[in-house]
């Protein structure tokens, strides 16, 4: 299994996008995200410079909640 690094970033990246609509996640969930009232911020996970994966994350009150986590179809295989 290969070492990841990720990073937190606000708004998704491109790439980002590519990876949730590979997932079945188009613009309706990502408007959806935006509108995160609380703090919120989208998660890139990388396999050296090469994107892996990608994740949102939004916090109401207390409570901190992981959303549309998806793998990259290239680190998928990688990983298999």
């Amino acid at each position: 299994m290969p070492r990841l690094s990720t990073f937190a970033h606000w708004p998704p990246l491109a790439i980002q996008e590519e990876i949730w609509a590979l997932g079945g996640i188009g613009r309706d969930r990502l408007a959806v995200m935006a509108r995160a009232a609380g703090p919120h911020v989208s998660l890139m996970a990388r396999d050296g410079d090469t994107p892996a994966g990608t994740a949102f994350a939004a916090v109401h009150g207390d409570v901190a909640m992981i959303h549309a986590i998806e793998i990259s179809p290239a680190a998928a295989d990688a990983a298999s």
